[in-house]
């Protein structure tokens, strides 16, 4: 069985090609248009995977009339997006596009039912009892849907439909309150938060801005969305404004409320669930909302959860994916498995290498790749880039578009701050060698989710002084990327080479990118870093690239 799916329409837009029950190529749209999607997600261009489909047909030669199955997204109040893409598609790309085979082999699916479909086909939990929870601002009119995983299969409970408050657009909201844009910068919020305190007159307005949970539901909304916006803004206003900005509170505080309150929400809301279903303690996760570490780390200490798996594409992203593993699963049988790793996007040979820089980068330097000579570079301070492989699929760089820097040194989250023109408010996240992990950071469980960095984790204190870059200056914690030997040798070999040097298994492990860009898709993208020096030093595969000065 040979699937392709799509995302379009609405904030991101890429597709996926299934193979089998496993994923062969999952590209985001994005990482080619070079302009993050969300910032722009009206525009046609970024409406479609056309620049995807390109290199799927170029790059991979796939025919892509050549499937068994399509999947498309069911968008609500416009039917006919599907005719809108294809006719798009036959128009700008240069092939002969079967429409009528396409459409007669294809299948419209629910956008929380892809989501729940990641989270439970890739969670690897085989035997297990699972609660599939997906979460975000909405889609297919639902902010939520909630199913029982099991012997292969996804049995649908119930969800919060969108009469009711969404807890995505809720956090959407407190995300503009900031000045931010909803939908992409909700990460800032939570660094935020980690810097405020708690204050009932705060915590009491954002409890009566959502409102009681009805069991695993939120209140009903009597104007739509406007009712939870001008709760907010009356409600924060009126009892806290001019006198909360005459006390020495923050707007961190503001953030640290208005999470823990989301939190308690959230966490409400699956413990109802696990009452009505006591025998389900395994949790798969998926859904925008999920890419919240703070939350994550709140719901993977729940008592009774004894396995939290959060997908590494958490946001609409991993539609794609979740589509094809659901149209398996409908037209015939999808197992259960784990993801190897997520390097499923696209990859550069040697040749392709060396023209870039022959053409268009003839003044670096070049030698063969010596391990020993990168960890020594990181431990004496320089920004090393990392570009190997097949990109990352989904938001976080896992280690072939990379960025390594020293997490001992306690300038070095200023210096990259300041190159990467970042908020400062976003930690740096760490990636660290599997066997030592637990010597440093407090791992009970959730072992494979914490190979993605979807989640945090409390640092042991004797670290804290250690890795200061990579820990959180408030709370210590971390969002961790534990690093396999036989899942990323070349990740695992500098880190090795760093712990032998330094007796430090851990290095900071940032996307390779400045702030508001998309992840480095091409070589090219990687050589102008170096060149503009966002990185002092960068591997491409086999060799060490650099501007001698």
């Amino acid at each position: 069985m040979r699937i392709l799916s799509f995302v379009y329409g609405e904030h991101c837009s890429g597709l996926a090609v299934i193979e089998n029950g496993l994923p062969k190529y999952c590209y985001e749209e994005e990482r080619f248009a070079r302009v993050k999607t969300s910032t722009d997600w009206r525009n046609l261009f970024f409406r479609f995977p056309i620049m995807s489909l390109y290199e799927l047909r170029y790059k991979n030669n796939i025919d892509i009339n050549d499937f068994d199955l399509y999947l498309f997204p069911k968008i609500n109040g416009n039917d006919n997006i599907t005719d809108q893409f294809l006719l798009h598609m036959s128009n700008r790309c240069n092939w002969a596009i079967d429409v009528k085979r396409i459409k007669s082999k294809s299948l419209e699916y629910d956008h929380h039912g892809a989501h729940c479909a990641l989270a439970y086909f890739t969670s690897g939990f085989v035997d297990k009892k699972c609660l599939v929870v997906s979460m975000d601002a909405l889609g297919c009119d639902y902010s939520a849907k909630y199913y029982l995983g099991e012997s292969g299969r996804l049995k649908y409970i119930d969800g919060i439909d969108g009469k009711r408050l969404s807890l995505g657009l809720y956090y959407a909201m407190l995300t503009e309150f900031f000045g931010f844009q909803r939908l992409k910068d909700e990460g800032k919020v939570v660094g935020m938060s980690s810097h405020g305190k708690e204050y009932d007159k705060l915590r009491s307005m954002f409890e009566k801005v959502i409102g009681p949970i009805d069991g695993i539901k939120t209140r009903i909304l009597t104007n739509g969305d406007s009712d939870m916006f001008v709760d907010f803004y009356v409600n924060f206003f009126k009892e806290v404004g001019g006198k909360f900005y005459k006390t020495n509170n923050t707007l961190n505080d503001i953030a640290a409320n208005g999470q823990l309150v989301f939190e308690n929400k959230v966490c409400e809301i699956l413990n109802n669930l696990h009452a009505m279903h006591s025998d389900y303690d395994h949790v798969c996760l998926s859904g925008g909302i999920f890419a919240n570490v703070k939350l994550n780390k709140r719901i993977n200490e729940l008592p009774w959860v004894s396995e939290v798996y959060i997908t590494p594409p958490m946001g609409d992203e991993g539609l794609t994916l979740g589509a094809g593993l659901l149209g398996n699963s409908i037209k015939g049988k999808q197992d259960v498995f784990r993801l190897n790793d997520v390097y499923l996007g696209s990859s550069y040979n040697k040749l392709e290498i060396e023209s870039t820089v022959t053409n268009k980068f003839n003044d670096v330097f070049n030698e063969p790749l010596n391990v020993d000579k990168v960890s020594k570079l990181l431990s004496d301070g320089h920004i090393v880039g990392l570009f190997q492989g097949r990109m990352e699929y989904g938001p976080r760089a896992l280690g072939n578009r990379t960025i390594l820097a020293d997490a001992s040194k306690s300038d070095t989250y200023v210096k990259l701050n300041g190159r990467l023109n970042r908020n400062d408010c976003m930690p740096f996240a760490p990636v660290v060698l599997a066997e030592y992990a637990d010597n440093v950071f407090k791992i009970e469980k959730s072992l494979y989710t914490a190979e993605f960095m979807t989640m945090l984790y409390d640092t042991h204190s004797d670290w804290h002084k250690r890795i200061p870059a990579a820990l959180h200056p408030v709370d210590k914690t971390a969002r961790i990327q534990l690093v396999y030997e036989d899942k990323n040798k070349l990740l695992y070999d500098i880190l090795k080479s760093f712990y032998n040097r330094t007796n430090i298994p851990v290095l900071i492990n940032t996307s390779f990118n400045i702030h508001e860009e998309p992840i480095v898709c091409w070589p090219e993208n990687a050589l102008e870093h170096l060149k503009n020096g966002i990185v002092d030093y960068l591997i491409i595969e086999d060799r060490l690239y650099y501007y001698k000065t």
